[in-house]
């Protein structure tokens, strides 16, 4: 094991090779030294290996000055008395952000264990990278010497660890084309996740490559004496497919290792980009190439800049052999990605380059990052890491989405109001609906209305990006917020007249206080708080309650009408049908009132306004006839079913208002919507029981969900 001061030598020397003036990353090991060296816990040599370790990661990226010397102090303000302002003081802010965002969080909640401690480090480190992205090229390069050392960890904090690189690192630093390290990431976490299945298939590769290796030497010769014979330089090499990427192949698309035709293959780098394509045309003419498998990655880079052609042939003796053509410049971008070419662009801070990067933009701008929570944000940050297509706008620009995205993410993709305003569209020229899932080199051209007047809760139902949805989602929570100032007038209108005060006074009362208009109207439609005491909160002096009225958060009891609840007419939600005594909740629904919904609708969930309801609240629920309640039946169709459910229903003494039948014609089942009345919960079990009975029933719930 090297020494400190070998790595420190080392160090220098690689990141001289660069950088003009070594003299502040000389201060920075200096300053980590001195803070580590001043733990009683352990010796400051063991401390600071691990520092230089990840420097020297750093540097074989070509990462700046500040990146290099936050990576030798991204542990000092979590393990020494060293602080931010110290950090500031001696290295600047932009030093001081990119630690402060590797810092892990000291004090976090009780009880919220290693999962909840890691989501929260995760959104601090996602949020440090909104403000400067190097935070993350840092961090990987700490999580690659974490798993280089991963042996030394108890057994299950190893399984954490390399579930999360597989899960969150190894993604991201494909997404940044930083490929030397995906690839090792990978690897170390898939043998210590699943040492049985590694030591498997690097068996089955190194057996595969004894057999190949003649084919790739006489491959080799023969490229390079066709390019000689041109005048064209050209550097030809082999390459091995990694162990990890082998394993998923096999796993996911069912292939043996004799059908992986890219377990190994030729790299050719090359000058320029013309004499990459002259190449292709060399490849193809000295061996057949397979149909189908030509990739242009030059033409059509990837969103993490990679460019390369790929093309696969039935090379010597007619095994499949990839070919990669690439120039000296894409190569370098393959294997170190955005870094590639830090230490070589005059006048260009490798700030501002990451900041260009399109993904980077679309997953760090999160909007009310107050407000989003840990899982919001991780949410967003894993959905662009994951296995992205390419699709085409009508006039050709290239869009990157996750696989498995829709027409409807596309169309939010472009611009929010498109989406918001989509009523279809054309992939490749043919009508589809919203819902269908694009695939890579799609054309799609989206159909928008004026008279739309935005998106439907539906929509929520399909799309597959978390962009999407936080843009259907803030849409209705700004139409709720409108819609809730028009409710509340129509609640608060006839109460503020005892006070001898117009809803708009009222409203100007709470502006001209600075009081939270939106949050001071909720509470009071949801009893939390008294028309009384917010008056008097404003300085309104309340008159003596007049005897024949019931001092109420919003209403009087002869303003409620024989179907109204706190003066606002209500309906039982068709979805759940809740019957008493079941907990229940009121969402207001712009002109129709308030829908009561059983506490655990799923509907429930998805609404920004809800009010607590008890039964006694509701006006007329104490309804002899009882509550119209739709009940599905779903069973195995035959001869006379339905008569027989319907005596059912007649043994219990339930009225039949309304039936409705579906019939699933290939699996032979039927779908029944029998709305009836029901007056408690009892009586729904009493027939839930009764129709148990019944061989041929699946299932039956209360309302429609």
């Amino acid at each position: 094991m090297d020494s400190v001061e070998e790595l420190e030598r080392q160090l220098l020397k690689n990141t001289s090779s660069y950088i003009n003036n070594t003299d502040h990353i000389k201060k920075a090991i200096s300053f980590a030294e001195h803070a580590h060296y001043g733990q009683k816990r352990r010796s400051g040599e063991e401390y600071m290996v691990h520092p230089l370790r990840v420097a020297l990661i750093l540097a074989e990226l070509y990462a700046d000055e500040e990146s290099i010397i936050a990576g030798l102090l991204h542990d000092v303000v979590e393990d020494t008395e060293v602080t931010l302002k110290d950090i500031e003081d001696n290295f600047g802010s932009d030093v001081a952000l990119l630690v402060d965002g590797l810092t892990k969080l000291r004090k976090l909640p009780k009880g919220t264990g290693w999962e909840g401690a890691q989501k929260e480090n995760l959104r601090k480190l996602f949020l440090s990278a909104a403000e400067d992205p190097r935070v993350i090229i840092v961090k990987l390069a700490d999580r690659l010497h974490n798993m280089r050392t991963i042996q030394y960890l108890p057994p299950d904090k190893q399984k954490r660890v390399a579930k999360e690189t597989l899960d969150v690192y190894a993604p991201l630093a494909h997404r940044l084309g930083v490929y030397r390290i995906r690839w090792e990431l990978e690897d170390l976490a898939f043998k210590t996740l699943y040492p049985e299945q590694y030591e498997y298939i690097s068996a089955l590769v190194n057996q595969k490559l004894k057999g190949q290796k003649e084919v790739i030497r006489e491959a080799k010769a023969k490229i390079e004496e066709t390019l000689a014979a041109r005048g064209m330089k050209g550097t030809v090499e082999g390459r091995v497919k990694h162990l990890y990427s082998v394993y998923t192949k096999m796993l996911t698309q069912n292939k043996t290792i004799d059908e992986i035709f890219d377990l190994v293959g030729l790299r050719l780098i090359l000058d320029t980009e013309e004499e990459c394509y002259v190449a292709l045309g060399l490849v193809h003419s000295l061996w057949p190439p397979i149909p189908g498998r030509l990739k242009d990655y030059i033409a059509l880079p990837k969103p993490n800049f990679y460019q390369s052609l790929h093309t696969t042939v039935i090379g010597p003796r007619g095994l499949p052999l990839e070919v990669q053509i690439r120039t000296w410049q894409m190569h370098e971008v393959a294997e170190y990605g955005v870094a590639a070419h830090w230490a070589y662009k005059e006048g260009v801070s490798p700030k501002s380059d990451l900041e260009r990067i399109n993904w980077l933009k679309q997953v760090f701008a999160f909007e009310d990052e107050k407000v989003k929570s840990t899982d919001e944000i991780t949410r967003a940050v894993m959905d662009t890491l994951k296995e992205e297509i390419l699709v085409f706008t009508p006039k050709g620009d290239v869009i990157s989405l996750p696989k498995g995205a829709t027409v409807l993410d596309f169309a939010y993709r472009i611009h929010t109001e498109i989406g918001h305003h989509t009523v279809g569209a054309r992939v490749n020229g043919g009508w589809v609906p919203l819902d269908k899932e694009l695939e890579m080199g799609d054309r799609v051209e989206v159909v928008t209305s004026k008279n739309r007047s935005g998106p439907s809760l539906e929509w929520l139902d399909f799309v597959k990006t978390a962009h999407a949805a936080d843009k259907i989602n803030n849409w209705f929570r700004k139409r709720d917020r409108q819609e809730l100032l028009e409710d509340s007038r129509k609640m608060l209108e006839d109460p503020l007249k005892k006070y001898g005060l117009t809803y708009q006074e009222f409203i100007d009362m709470l502006k001209a206080k600075n009081v939270n208009i939106e949050n001071a109207i909720l509470n009071l439609i949801k009893n939390q708080s008294s028309l009384d005491s917010v008056l008097k909160n404003l300085g309104v002096v309340v008159a003596e309650p007049v005897e024949e009225t019931v001092d109420t958060a919003v209403a009087t009891k002869p303003a409620l009408s024989p179907n109204s609840v706190i003066g606002v007419p209500y309906r039982l939600a068709k979805c759940c049908s809740p019957l008493p005594p079941e907990e229940i909740v009121g969402i207001v629904e712009s002109g129709h009132g308030i829908v009561v919904h059983a506490a655990t609708c799923k509907n429930v969930n998805n609404a920004s306004k809800t009010i607590a309801l008890t039964w006694d609240q509701l006006q007329g629920s104490k309804n002899k006839d009882g509550y119209s309640v739709d009940i599905k039946i779903t069973a195995k169709d035959r001869l006379g079913l339905l008569a027989d459910i319907g005596s059912v229903f007649a043994v219990t003494g339930l009225n039949i208002e309304k039936v409705t039948v579906q019939r699933k014609q290939k699996v032979e089942q039927l779908k029944i919507i029998v709305q009836v009345k029901m007056r408690n919960v009892d009586d729904f079990q009493m027939l839930f029981n009764k129709l148990s009975e019944m061989p041929e029933i699946i299932e039956v719930t209360k309302g429609k969900q």
